[in-house]
């Protein structure tokens, strides 16, 4: 037996493109089954009948029809359903295979004979010259129908029964024109508009003179540099006591060899050693003597001051009684460096604070206009304040180092940044997003940290060949439903040419999707 849940029964007012919508409302059935009355309007062609099969094969269904109408059974079998005489017969699995057609359809000839067998089959009476009656002689064939002459040099006269024929003909061929026209001139114009998805980010950019080539945070920068010098009266008022410096050089000592022995040993740190004048010296660090060779020492004034410049080779006496005998010492080199104390007018801080007053406020400018001109229109940052140096002939010269770098590069960074969190499945809407950043740190070498921010409106990448094939052939409003039904759509304007018909075109060729965006708003 089979079940009767899938059963559709079909009104006789619906068309068949209601029918199509109720074969894709059930995704999940793999067979519908259709009862249709007698005079169904929706399936009382051929045509309709296979507009039905191809949808149904679209969707993978099989179709079958519970009609007693032979026509309609025929229709059905011709078009590769499977037909049903009754309710019962299709409970009982008795499918029709070839209908038999009733009066009126392929045998009007038969119904011709059938009415005069019908009109034989009561006895006829006739009055005899006896008052007998009798049975009249019936011929069981059908009358001939009279042939008209035609008129000399004339056609011959039109039957009724073929005017009827052009009639039947002309309106045939009159719906066949209305349908072809209802499928192929029929177009639609479908406009949506949608309203982005609110979408932020923040990351932290790093800049230096040669980034890592490929790198999504990392952005070239420049160092340049403005030095300004000008030159001002001043005085210096500082006084300052200078000690006395000690002489410093170095001496040389040799092994005194007798014969063929020579004296060896270790020259201590503190050895001293005079020169001719009487000046004393000591040695700052140890030296050890070869066996008959020399080694130098270095030796610097007992006494701070200028007597202990001494002239080359006058340092000649070895104060040590230990070594006096065995090594011999003299200087190669004058022994020098040594001043006397002395109190010297310098420049203090107060000086150099007057001078700088009275040039910074010109120099300043200069500077700042001098790396901007280098600049170029980049993004310029001082990472120090301007270094001021002051000479003791009151020169004053500010060296000042910028950090620069490209803001469309930056820009492209955050941009690409926020590209990245878009979800699968949607994309940016044409507005740019917007991209601001702060300096969170600079260097004198180049190196600049920026917080960065963007922002910007997504909505979902619509297909639209997906979306023309699935409102293709629907209702108006139920394309609009369906429409304002997907993510971001905000309003849906349907218009069709020439004139508005209740279902939507049948090709996909005939609607135009636009995707239009409400600039600058999001949907949340």
């Amino acid at each position: 037996m089979k079940t009767l849940t899938k059963l559709l029964y079909v009104e006789v007012d619906e068309e068949v493109t209601d029918l199509v919508d109720r074969l894709r409302g059930l995704a999940d059935e793999e067979a519908v089954t259709f009862v249709v009355p007698e005079r169904a309007r929706s399936l009382q062609s051929p045509m309709s009948f296979r507009l039905l099969k191809r949808y149904a094969d679209a969707y993978g269904k099989h179709v079958n029809l519970i009609s007693p109408d032979p026509r309609l059974q025929s229709l059905a079998l011709e078009s590769g359903f499977s037909a049903f005489p009754s309710l019962a017969a299709y409970d009982s699995g008795s499918e029709v295979h070839r209908p038999q057609l009733g009066a009126g359809e392929e045998r009007q000839g038969v119904a011709s004979v059938a009415t005069v067998a019908a009109a034989v089959a009561e006895p006829a009476v006739v009055p005899s010259g006896v008052g007998q009656v009798r049975t009249a002689d019936v011929l069981s064939a059908a009358p001939q129908p009279r042939r008209t002459q035609p008129a000399s040099g004339g056609r011959p006269p039109v039957r009724p029964g073929d005017r009827r024929l052009y009639y039947v003909g002309g309106g045939a061929l009159a719906l066949l024109f209305l349908l072809l026209a209802t499928l192929f001139v029929p177009s639609a114009d479908v406009r949506v508009t949608v309203a982005g998805t609110p979408l932020k980010t923040d990351m932290q950019l790093i800049g230096m003179p040669n980034p890592v080539p490929g790198t999504i945070d990392h952005f070239p920068t420049t160092v340049i540099t403005s030095t300004q010098t000008q030159t001002a009266q001043g005085t210096a008022t500082g006084q300052k006591q200078i000690s006395a410096i000690a002489a410093s050089g170095s001496v040389t000592f040799t092994s005194r060899c007798d014969g063929l022995l020579c004296s060896v040993g270790t020259i201590r740190k503190g050895t001293f050693v005079d020169n001719t004048s009487g000046q004393r010296y000591s040695t700052t660090a140890k030296a050890d003597l070869p066996y008959g060779g020399s080694v130098q020492a270095p030796i610097q004034a007992v006494n701070a001051g200028a007597a202990g410049n001494t002239d080359k080779g006058t340092v000649t006496v070895v104060e040590d009684h230990q070594l006096a005998g065995d090594v011999t010492v003299t200087n190669g080199n004058a022994i020098g460096g040594g001043a006397d104390q002395r109190v010297a007018t310098v420049i203090q801080q107060s000086d150099l604070d007057a001078v700088k007053q009275a040039l910074s406020s010109q120099l300043n400018p200069k500077l700042q206009d001098d790396l901007n001109s280098q600049a170029k229109g980049k993004h310029l940052v001082a990472p120090d304040q301007p270094k001021v140096d002051v000479s003791t002939d009151h020169q004053l010269t500010l060296n000042a180092t910028g950090v620069v770098f490209d803001n469309a590069a930056v820009t492209r960074l955050l941009r690409g940044e926020l590209k990245r969190k878009v979800q699968v499945g949607s994309e940016l809407t044409s507005d740019q997003p917007k991209t601001t950043y702060d300096v969170a740190q600079a260097t004198s070498d180049g190196s600049v940290t920026l917080n960065g921010h963007a922002s910007g409106y997504t909505v979902i990448v619509f297909s639209q060949p997906a979306i023309r094939a699935h409102i293709k052939g629907r209702s108006p409003s139920s394309a609009r439903s369906f429409l304002q039904g997907l993510p971001n759509v905000v309003d849906v304007t349907l218009r069709q040419d020439p004139i508005a018909l209740p279902w939507l075109p049948f090709f996909s060729s005939h609607i135009t999707i636009r995707i239009e965006e409400v600039s600058g708003t999001g949907s949340a």
